[in-house]
């Protein structure tokens, strides 16, 4: 009888720790707010009517797994309380700060969310009420996140007027001399001295277009098109590609079989082989864009980045983890992607063992040509152009946090990687994908629709 008891005791036992431990380690949010764990140093807490800050009360905040936070000031614990989810999803996140004792400081009541690599952000929810910043508090101490200051010495930032008021899609360089630039109301843009004036080159398109890709000097290729529309008895324009053979002066449309998509990027890795691709179209030539024909592999559904490593080895990436691989010039792919239900928005390969792909929230890494991935340590989020030279060496334009003293707490769009450790530049900003000519140059467009050139000189 004793034996009987004391069996179930035991069993009654490791029920409530296993149970206890899984209500301590299981993470209570969607995998959009999971990094909001941790320790957080508040940075201010501004807005209101007058748009002006107010002192907070506190230095450090701490969200645990069990739903639990805590507030401190000069490591004396404040008050804590429990977190409660009010909505949740993908795109917003409401929670409730219900405080245990009687403090009454801003972490008390409802607030909504905003989480981008190391910065969190609460607000009130209303209005004409407050928010508070901070920043993680490992990024004071933590001497991968130090730099002294926000600009490089190594790095020539120029930035050129478009002169031209349109929404710009996408930025090409064939030299440093010669580029173009995309919009989406069809026009195309030329440079011929290196950015620094633009004109408006003929061609008749009035669709979107997305990408350009160049042979050489004379011969280059823009996609677009459009593959919905709205109203009883629309037609869908379908997808668009374009050909110049005097440098970008003229465009003339080249001829495709209708279909109900777009394209929305293309790549050229010499005078032969290239891919283009976009929504509902995937299209590749081996004779230098003579003709183009499609191509399609199990499972392959929304791709929209292409990675040209050599003659015959490429890479699409696309929504929820895909990731395919060719060896023979598009013939076959095989999928090497992860499970996620994110978007690869950025892929590029070193080597086919040795290869890099970006999450909106991580940068990930492989070393066996994509059986494993692994996030990299203190790297960059939301990156969609990168340029790796070696495995400890390369370039990210994605957001990153970095400090240059104990209160001074910055962010970065423009990210360097030297000997495994990471640097920032506060002078780039970008609204389209950054597109890199070299591994010392690389071009975007800000958000004041200027072009913007970006050198490294070391």
């Amino acid at each position: 009888m004793k034996s009987l008891t004391f069996k179930i005791f035991t069993s009654v036992f490791l029920i409530i720790m296993i149970t206890f431990l899984y209500q301590c380690e299981k993470d209570n949010f969607l995998h959009e707010y999971r990094d909001i764990y941790g320790n957080w140093t508040i940075r201010n807490i501004s807005g209101g009517f007058t748009g002006g800050s107010i002192e907070p009360n506190f230095d450090i905040l701490t969200i645990s797994h069990r739903m639990r936070y805590y507030i401190y000031r000069n490591d004396t614990l404040l008050s804590n309380g429990s977190i409660e989810i009010i909505n949740e999803t993908s795109d917003y996140l409401e929670i409730d700060f219900v405080s245990d004792d009687n403090f009454s400081g801003f972490i008390k009541g409802s607030k909504i969310v905003r989480l981008s690599n190391d910065t969190l952000v609460l607000s009130d929810n209303c209005a004409d009420c407050y928010s508070a910043y901070f920043v993680r508090s490992e990024t004071y101490s933590n001497e991968n996140y130090i730099q002294p200051r926000k600009r490089l010495d190594f790095l020539e930032v120029s930035n050129y007027p478009i002169g031209f008021n349109k929404y710009c899609t996408s930025v090409y360089f064939q030299t440093e001399l010669l580029g173009f630039i995309t919009c989406f109301d069809g026009s195309i843009l030329k440079t011929s001295d290196g950015g620094k004036t633009w004109k408006l080159v003929e061609t008749t398109n009035t669709l979107p277009l997305y990408a350009i890709s160049f042979i050489n000097d004379v011969i280059g290729f823009a996609v677009g098109g459009q593959s919905n529309c709205g109203g009883t008895g629309c037609i869908v324009p379908g997808y668009l590609m374009l050909k110049t053979t005097d440098g970008g002066e003229t465009w003339e449309t080249v001829p495709l079989p209708y279909k109900m998509a777009d394209l929305s990027s293309i790549r050229f890795y010499h005078s032969n082989f290239g891919i283009a691709i976009g929504t509902g179209a995937k299209l590749k030539t081996s004779n230098g864009g003579q003709t183009w024909s499609s191509f399609a592999s199990d499972n392959m559904t929304a791709v929209y980045n292409i990675f040209l490593l050599n003659d015959n080895v490429a890479f699409l990436s696309g929504l929820k983890g895909q990731l395919f691989k060719t060896t023979d010039a598009g013939e076959t792919w095989k999928y090497i992607g992860l499970k996620t239900d994110y978007y690869i928005q950025g892929v590029m390969f070193i080597n086919e063992q040795v290869g890099y792909i970006s999450l909106y929230n991580s940068l990930m890494k492989t070393t066996d040509g994509g059986l494993t991935w692994k996030r990299m340590e203190y790297a960059p989020v939301g990156v969609r152009t990168m340029y790796f030279s070696s495995e400890t060496n390369g370039v990210a334009f994605g957001s990153r946090t970095y400090a240059s003293s104990e209160w001074d707490v910055w962010d970065s769009y423009f990210n360097i990687m030297i000997d495994g450790k990471w640097y920032g530049d506060e002078r780039v900003t970008s609204h389209c994908t950054p597109f890199c000519l070299s591994p010392k140059i690389y071009y975007t467009i800000t958000y004041d629709n200027k072009v913007s050139i970006i050198k490294l000189t070391n």
